[in-house]
């Protein structure tokens, strides 16, 4: 009797142990599962957003900050006519872009830490991202005109563009005392004053929202619920300014800085891309050391408008082919990618590169975009690199071809791919600077 009870107390023991073990898989499977369609889904959502890289922010101007006073002048609703990207992002970087080493620093003694700017634009709203100087696309939707609706009540009509300065409600907590709120007001007003005056800079003009509704804007436009509205200004052309008044770019004047960099200007290089497909490194790491040497750069590409990199990057073209004219620039330089199969077979391209020759302009290609110079007969007896699949291509047209990461001869410089896109904008900044 014993041992009955033994085998069957063994026999619902080992039963146990085999639910438990059954019911521990099911689990693992079920939470490996719900894991793996929560990446799946943040993937997703990852890929689905529109971020926007913006132009290296202008650090000189020649206008003084009496001027600028001057310059502002009556109130006056601004106009409709879209600013352009590297507007905004000029925007965006006085009131923001500068303060981040300071923000990481300070931590949680900041009372505006958790502070975003958006951005209201013909292309919907922007949520500004300072570590990176890059705009994230929060709805494609144009909401200007109800943003003018909630803050002037004035139907029907629109601006350039709208700014929000805004703050994370599930920040506030036991920190909201009064001293915390004075100083979150104090930065607020810091902020709109630091855009205005940048604004300025640009030949804008601005107006602060009069009774903002801000409850009701933040359900029209669908904003995250923690997202609180602190202030509101509309920026924008004058009514009665022509589009070709507006400030050249040298004329730019960075605010809000706690010292003054100028940086000097010293040359002017275009850089082409297709429409769509560029590599982003190559368009956006070499734009910056280019623009770090103090060298202008445009972006020009078949079609004026918004392009898309292979990795997700997006850019603002301001230049068509068929428009760019090549004394304009120091330096045309071609950049790779899936797209650039398009510009080996645009004749435009091709005439450029060969103008640019002529003129003794500095000429540069990375990645497969090295293949355009082979077709246009301007490597014989040049050093060159490029990607390998090139390399045929190039040594048939009489290129040496050295398979390096960068070389530079005489007005021609190449670069392997896009882990050289910074040596390779280096070795464009050091042939225009050396003439």
């Amino acid at each position: 009797m014993h041992t009955y009870r033994r085998l069957i107390a063994l026999a619902f023991s080992q039963r146990g142990l085999l639910l438990a073990l059954i019911s521990l898989f099911l689990t693992s499977v079920c939470v490996g599962q719900d894991t793996r369609s929560r990446r799946q889904r943040r993937a997703r959502r990852n890929a689905n957003i529109v971020k926007v890289i913006l132009p290296a922010p202008r650090t000189s101007s020649s206008l003084s900050l009496e001027e600028l006073l001057a310059s502002q002048g009556p109130l006056q609703m601004p106009a409709s006519t879209p600013l352009d990207v590297g507007e905004i992002g000029q925007l965006a970087w006085a009131a923001q872009g500068v303060h981040v080493e300071q923000r990481r620093v300070n931590g949680g003694n900041d009372p505006s830490a958790g502070m975003q700017l958006l951005f209201v634009t013909a292309e919907g709203i922007f949520r500004y991202a300072p570590r990176d100087h890059s705009l994230e696309q929060l709805t494609p939707v144009d909401f200007r005109a109800p943003l003018v609706l909630a803050s002037q009540g004035r139907p029907g009509q629109s601006v350039g563009c709208g700014v929000l300065i805004t703050r994370s409600t599930a920040l506030r907590g036991a920190r909201q005392n009064n001293r915390a709120k004075r100083l979150l007001n104090m930065r607020v007003g810091q902020l709109g004053q630091v855009i205005k005056l940048q604004a300025a800079a640009l030949g804008l003009v601005t107006l602060d929202a009069a009774d903002f509704d801000s409850h009701g804007f933040r359900l029209k436009a669908r904003l995250p619920k923690e997202m609180e509205p602190l202030h509101v200004l509309l920026v924008g052309y004058r009514s009665d300014q022509a589009a070709g008044e507006r400030v050249p770019s040298s004329e730019i004047i960075l605010t809000g800085a706690d010292e003054t960099v100028t940086i000097t200007t010293r040359g002017k290089a275009v850089l082409l891309i297709a429409s769509s497909g560029f590599r982003d490194e190559e368009l956006f790491d070499t734009g910056r050391v280019l623009n770090a040497a103090g060298i202008d750069t445009v972006v020009a590409a078949a079609r004026v408008g918004v392009a898309r990199g292979m990795l997700g990057g997006v850019v603002q073209a301001t230049v068509a082919f068929s428009k760019l004219d090549v004394e304009a620039y120091d330096a045309i330089v071609l950049i790779g990618g899936s797209g650039a199969g398009e510009l080996a077979r645009n004749d435009r391209v091709a005439s450029i590169v060969k103008d640019a020759l002529s003129k003794e302009k500095i000429v540069a290609a990375i990645d497969v975009a090295t293949g355009i110079l082979a077709r246009v007969d301007a490597v014989k007896g040049i050093r060159v690199t490029g990607y390998p699949s090139e390399q045929k291509r190039l040594t048939e047209a009489g290129a040496i071809y050295t398979g390096l990461s960068v070389e530079s001869d005489g007005a021609i410089v190449t670069a392997s791919g896009p882990a050289a896109s910074l040596r390779f904008g280096q070795a464009i900044a050091d042939a225009v600077l050396s003439r």
